[in-house]
């Protein structure tokens, strides 16, 4: 059929419309009509959608005789797209909600655990002079354990909140990963000791430099390594390797742990998940490690994946791209 001359047809001011300018150039200048949508009034005066596709035809003179194609109705699929859209927008709209409660409500809490934190300090340090029965020192130490646990996991929190709401600052330098990655084993030695956990260090040298936010990637190796820490038992090892795959670093944490489940791996770096594989032993954390690593590896334009087998280990690599300066 002749679109062309059928549309022309159309009662009202619907064809001089402005939504029908693409379709009147197309005619003006005789080229094809491509998955043209307009609204119009059904006989009930309820809103339907068509959609017109068709090529400009001409004679053997080459003259234009008008577009070849047909109209299709289309308003049951916009009806669902404007929904999903709708849908969309509406979750977005929650979800900002919640970061931006998640963020206040933290930042609420942290004037009066900053207190806490504080007068336990001064408790267990004496300063206004001896406590008196030993229990008073115990529970002084208690109190400030606490309040370092909650203020990590508030902590935890504001960072998820500031990713999630693309308000994360960040400050790009050039950063020697072996060296970052040295200094974030030494900080958990002790803590591994503890443990009883083996401490493995692989790193080259002479590895390059890549571009990033120190304190991100920090923060990245720090939730990978106590993850790792966290989910091996005593007489287990940690082992950190790294080296470069073309133009990416590779840094990997294996570790001989309790491993992951096929289901669980899906989820391991959604936000508040959490893996064990006891349900009689009770792990600390909000679930946040895995997740905030995660958001600011790609970030970075890098990469997280995570292999493993219960009660073999479980094994995760970050990839991110070498500086080009």
């Amino acid at each position: 059929m002749f679109l062309a001359k059928r549309v022309k047809n159309l009662p009202g001011d619907l064809f001089v419309a402005e939504e029908w300018s693409d379709y009147r150039r197309a005619i003006a200048e005789h080229t094809a009509i491509v998955d043209f949508e307009y609204s119009y009034a059904g006989t009930d005066g309820g809103i339907r959608t068509a959609m017109i596709n068709g090529k400009p035809m001409f004679d053997e003179a080459g003259n234009f005789l008008g577009h070849l194609g047909a109209a299709s109705n289309v308003t049951a699929r916009k009806r669902a797209e404007d929904e999903l859209n709708k849908a969309l927008v509406d979750a977005e709209q929650a979800n900002r909600a919640k970061s931006e409660f998640l963020a206040t409500m933290s930042h609420e809490f942290r004037t009066p655990l900053n207190a806490i934190l504080g007068f336990s300090e001064m408790l267990r340090a004496q300063y206004m002079g001896p406590l008196g029965a030993k229990n008073y020192e115990e529970y002084a130490n208690d109190i400030h354990h606490s309040g370092e646990h909650l203020l990590a996991l508030i902590n935890d929190i504001l960072d998820i909140s500031a990713i999630e709401a693309g308000k994360r600052s960040m400050s790009p330098e050039d950063i020697n990963v072996g060296d970052l990655v040295s200094d974030c084993v030494h900080n958990i030695e002790k803590l591994a000791r503890d443990k009883g956990v083996e401490v493995l260090l692989h790193i080259p040298e002479g590895l390059p430099v890549v571009q990033a936010d120190k304190r991100s990637l920090i923060q990245i190796c720090y939730n990978i390594l106590s993850n790792a820490l966290k989910f091996t038992n005593e007489g287990g090892s940690v082992q950190i390797t790294a080296g470069q795959q073309g133009k990416e670093i590779l840094l990997q944490v294996e570790d001989s742990g309790i491993g992951i489940s096929a289901s669980d791996l899906a989820n391991i770096t959604q936000p508040f998940s959490q893996v064990n594989s006891d349900p009689h032993n009770v792990r600390e954390g909000t679930g946040l490690g895995l997740s905030i690593a995660k958001s600011l590896i790609e970030a970075h334009g890098g990469r997280l994946d995570i292999i493993s087998d219960i009660g073999k280990g479980t094994t995760v690599s970050v990839s991110l791209p070498v500086s080009s300066t």
